[in-house]
């Protein structure tokens, strides 16, 4: 009995830990977009501004 309860014991721990890999991948995924997002931001508030400059 003390074998199944070990087993069980260890099952769950390896389930928890798991799952925060994947909220921790999950965060830095999102914080990936959000960078990408940002840098797509700058990079069309920087060409604007050079359009202008040409006009």
């Amino acid at each position: 009995m003390a074998f199944w309860l070990e087993t069980i014991q260890f099952g769950l721990t390896e389930v928890k830990e798991l799952f925060s890999k994947q909220e921790v991948k999950k965060a830095k995924s999102y914080e990936a977009v959000e960078a990408v997002y940002e840098g797509a931001n700058e990079t069309t508030t920087f060409l604007q501004e050079c359009m202008r400059k040409v006009e």
